[in-house]
């Protein structure tokens, strides 16, 4: 753009001007913004260890369910099992019942 005036700061930074960059220095928080970032990560590691709880929570629950349904599975299996066997006699016994007459 232009050329900047003799004298005039506008926009630009002025390294020499000691009392300025003092005053600048003084009002920044180094420490606050460090103590922010600390309680941030405390807080973000805490979420993370309440978020692997609830997985192995849900995991576990998961498994859980696995372990009935397959424990449901085989009782119907058996009861089918069962079934047809009964069946299978009370065909038999109709049968049987049938030659008899």
């Amino acid at each position: 753009m232009g050329h900047g005036l003799p004298g005039s700061r506008g926009n630009y930074f002025d390294v020499h001007d000691i009392d300025e960059i003092a005053q600048k220095y003084t009002k920044a928080k180094f420490a606050y913004e460090i103590l922010d970032l600390k309680t941030e990560l405390g807080q973000r590691d805490k979420t993370i260890q309440e978020l692997q709880l609830r997985v192995t929570q849900y995991e576990t629950t998961a498994s859980q369910s696995e372990q009935e349904m397959t424990k449901r599975d085989k009782t119907v299996k058996t009861l089918a099992e069962q079934f047809e066997k009964a069946t299978r006699r009370l065909e038999d016994l109709e049968r049987k019942l049938k030659e008899k007459t």
